[in-house]
Order: C-alpha cells, then sequence, then structure tokens
C-alpha cells in the first residue's frame, strides 16, 4: 500500500492532518492517522474534509469541470460547504473554511454554538429538518431521515412534477393532433381550430398560488368533470368517463396515470378519492401541488445560504452537491437560482450535482492518486507537503 486516503466530517487540521473534535465523532478517529500509520508503515495515510473531497471530484469529474472558482454546498446528512479559488482547494487557518452549518441565519429559532450547529444554517437543510418540512407538505416521509432518506423525499418530489409535465405534454399533443384533424375535416378555418383544442392548454402548469400547478377552474380538464383528455378512449355507455386504460391529466389526483389500469366500477374510473400510482410503483402517490410547495420551500431555505457564499466570496458558480442536490436537480437548482437573483447583484449560476454522495469516494481516489504520482515523478526537494 503506497497511499491511503479518508474523507471525514468535521475540521481536519491542515497542519497535522489529525481531525479536531468539532463535529461529535468518537475520540478513536482523531487518532486515526496514527493508529493507520503505525500498521501500514510504508504508506503515506493523509485525511480530508469529505466536502472538500467532494469538491476536488465535481472539479475533475463532474459538473464544475469548466470552473476554477466555485463552491460546492454540500447537502445530505448535514450540511457543508467547499471552497475552490482560483482552482485551489481553499482549507483556511484550522481547516474549518465551508463549516456553513454553523452559519447563523434567520428561521431558525435560535443560534449556533460552538458544539452545536441546530441554530445555525443546518437547522433549516440538514436530513432531519428536510423531513420535517417534507412533512408538513403533505408528502409522504421515510422512517429513517439521513442523507438518503433526505433525497428519496426530494427525489420523489421532483418525480411528481416531472409526471405531471410529461402528462401535461402528452395531453397538450393529443389536442393537437385530434384539433388538427377536425380542423381539416371543417376547412381548416381558425375557429374550427381554435374549437377543436377543446378544455385543455398544451403545457400548461400556471396557477394563482405560484405552484405550477393548475388551479381549480383553470383551463385544463377538471378532476371528476367527465371530461376526458383530448386523445383519449370515451366508451359509448354515456357516462361521459375514460374507459380503462385511457389516457387522463392527473397525477396523484385519483386519476391513472398514462396507460395504468383501474379497477372499474361500470364506467371505468377509480373510486372518488382514491389516487392510483403508476402501475407497478412502491411509493405512494405524491400530489404535484404538494411536491412543488415542497421544493419552493426547500429553495428559500438552500437560497439563503447560497447567497451568503456569494456575498462574501463571488464565486460565480454554487453546484449543489450531496444527495439531497443529485436528487433535486435542474428542478432545485433552478427554483434557488431565480431566488438568489432576486437577492443578490452578483452573477452567480447554480448547478446540481453529477456525482451526489458517491463524489466523496472519488475526490479521496483522486487526492490519492495525485499524491502517489507526486511521489513517484515529482523530484526531490519540489514535493508537495501532506
Amino acid at each position: 500500500m503506497h497511499t491511503v486516503g479518508i474523507g471525514a466530517p468535521g475540521l481536519v487540521d491542515p497542519a497535522t492532518g489529525e481531525l479536531r473534535d468539532s463535529s461529535g465523532l468518537p475520540a478513536w478517529h482523531r487518532s486515526l492517522v496514527a493508529a493507520l500509520q503505525e500498521r501500514l508503515p510504508g504508506a503515506r495515510v493523509t485525511v480530508e474534509n469529505e466536502t472538500n473531497l467532494a469538491a476536488v471530484a465535481e472539479q475533475r469529474e463532474g459538473v464544475a469541470r469548466d470552473r476554477d472558482t466555485f463552491v460546492l454546498l454540500w447537502l445530505g446528512h448535514g450540511v457543508g460547504a467547499a471552497v475552490v479559488l482560483d482552482g485551489t482547494l481553499r482549507r483556511g487557518a484550522s481547516g474549518g473554511t465551508g463549516e456553513i452549518g454553523f452559519l447563523p441565519v434567520p428561521g431558525t429559532g435560535g443560534l449556533p454554538s460552538a458544539t452545536d450547529c441546530e441554530g445555525g444554517f443546518h437547522a433549516l437543510v440538514g436530513a432531519a429538518a428536510i423531513g420535517a418540512l417534507a412533512a408538513r407538505s403533505g408528502l409522504p416521509v421515510p422512517g429513517v431521515m439521513d442523507g438518503p432518506g433526505a433525497a428519496r423525499v426530494v427525489g420523489e418530489a421532483v418525480g411528481a412534477l416531472a409526471a405531471l409535465d410529461a402528462v401535461v405534454a402528452e395531453s397538450g399533443a393529443a389536442a393537437g393532433r385530434d384539433g388538427a384533424a377536425d380542423a381539416g375535416g371543417a376547412g381548416g378555418s381558425p375557429d374550427a381550430l381554435a374549437g377543436a383544442a377543446g378544455p385543455a392548454v398544451a403545457g400548461s402548469r400556471t396557477s394563482a398560488d405560484g405552484s405550477g400547478i393548475p388551479e381549480v377552474g383553470s383551463r385544463t380538464p377538471a378532476v371528476g368533470s367527465g371530461t376526458p383528455v383530448a386523445g383519449s378512449r370515451t366508451p359509448a355507455d354515456g357516462c361521459g368517463t375514460p374507459e380503462v386504460g385511457s389516457r387522463t391529466s392527473a397525477v396523484g389526483s385519483g386519476i391513472p396515470a398514462a396507460g395504468s389500469r383501474a379497477p372499474a366500477d361500470g364506467c371505468g374510473t377509480p373510486a372518488v378519492g382514491s389516487r392510483t400510482p403508476a402501475e407497478g410503483s412502491r411509493t405512494p402517490a405524491v400530489d404535484p401541488r404538494n411536491a412543488a410547495r415542497f421544493l419552493d420551500a426547500l429553495a428559500d431555505r438552500v437560497a439563503i445560504g447560497a447567497a451568503s457564499v456569494a456575498a462574501l466570496l463571488d464565486p460565480g458558480c454554487v453546484v449543489l452537491g450531496g444527495e439531497v442536490g443529485q436528487a433535486g436537480g435542474v428542478e432545485l437548482a433552478g427554483r434557488v437560482a431565480e431566488r438568489l437573483r432576486r437577492m443578490s447583484p452578483l452573477v452567480t449560476e447554480v448547478r446540481a450535482s453529477e456525482l451526489g454522495g458517491g463524489a466523496v469516494l472519488r475526490g479521496a481516489l483522486l487526492t490519492a492518486r495525485d499524491r502517489a504520482q507526486d511521489e513517484l515523478f515529482t523530484p526531490p526537494g519540489h514535493r508537495d507537503t501532506p
């Protein structure tokens, strides 16, 4: 074994490489380097903050490949940040650059302490806070709210909106096809073309509450109204509802998703108030209106930390990393970017991680490889210190 790289939470002393007593880890973690060095006397053992390692991976192989200055905002079980300026990872005098979980922010009901970040930014966007926010938004919450649990909640919310977009697009396309056919039969007049489109608005996801979901009374087919989406097959029994297997537009509203099969009650519709997820789904259906509200509220919180980073460092780019950042994808990143534009005069791009939680391991491997290459190929006297 030539080189060993370890990623760990908390402060890593840049002079000694030892973990400092700041993250609640058991005492034996602080002597980990010495213990491994004793067992592997020929190896070069180094410890690095896990968020710093994730930033190395994102810059080398991830979404920040074209940036030499950016900040990685880690969103997972906890929260952290890594700062890369002019191509160099910045650690600070004591290794504490990026301990954003301790940042005092509004909305937490308190202030952080030297040993507890619960009153800081962590209290807004840590996994437990995300779970509580999801529950208040009416979303299903897993029993364990760690990094993967929080990512699951965010991913299901994003998936609900993506499913709605797909169904609305399908409905709009079907309305356009049928409208064009009807207009052709009526001589192609503008009035006939306009009337053939029916009540659906192609591509519409607009409501008065800002959630992006059509509100009651909008020009999309109303749930339970008996109006089939254009292009669906209407049975000849006169009940005015789509038959089993038809395409319907509501996601999570009690109407089957596109292509799903609902139990028939005589005219092919599910029971009133039921919520039928897509066939084969393992998770409860997520109401897209609740999903939009949840993502908006989460973006409000994340933007507070991003705006603080932008005001201090002007990085030009903030990467939303960790399991939650990856699960939120462009949906969450876009919402954060929109709020950041309103909060800061500095132009700051917001990107979603491509590597997620696996960035820490990848960063450790890249760092270990770099140090091994430095040992093997750099002339003595010109090598970097550990």
